[in-house]
């Protein structure tokens, strides 16, 4: 029975025989190119650039630390003076108000009026008191023995 639908046919489907493919023409021209040395050389050049960049930027940030530490320590400096000058101007003035304190206090003047207050008058009389033996006993050890000393007070 036919069919409608065509039959196979090998000859449209069938692989086509190609040419042997043509390599295509490579010339080598020398001495173009980088060689391995140079290529070498420009890979050291860049590490060499790289490390001296890092260091200029360590070097940076140290000074730039130190900077800082330095204006640090100038502040603290600063501030430590300023309070220092202000403890010697209070001193100072403590100073004065003592002098004249101590002016005041040792003024005949001032030792009348302070005795009067306490009651006290000038001396009509003068007695000199002579003791005729010292009381006062050390003992073994160099020092003052309260109980020696009255007994020989009490033989007196």
């Amino acid at each position: 029975m036919p069919s409608a639908q065509p039959t196979y046919q090998y000859a449209a489907y069938a692989p086509a025989t190609q040419a042997p493919a043509r390599r295509p023409r490579i010339s080598v021209v020398p001495g173009t190119g980088k060689s391995a040395e140079e290529k070498s050389k420009s890979n050291i050049t860049f590490v060499t650039v790289a490390v001296l960049v890092i260091i200029a930027m360590a070097l940076l940030a140290a000074v730039s630390i130190g900077r800082v530490a330095l204006a640090s320590a100038a502040t603290t400096v600063m501030v430590d003076s300023d309070n220092i000058s202000s403890n010697i101007e209070e001193a100072r003035s403590y100073g004065t108000e003592l002098e004249v304190q101590q002016a005041t206090l040792s003024s005949p003047a001032a030792l009348k009026a302070k005795a009067a207050q306490m009651g006290m008058i000038v001396a009509t009389d003068i007695d000199t008191i002579t003791l005729d033996e010292d009381v006062v006993v050390y003992d073994e050890a160099g020092n003052l023995s309260l109980s020696k000393s009255v007994q020989v007070a009490t033989r007196i």
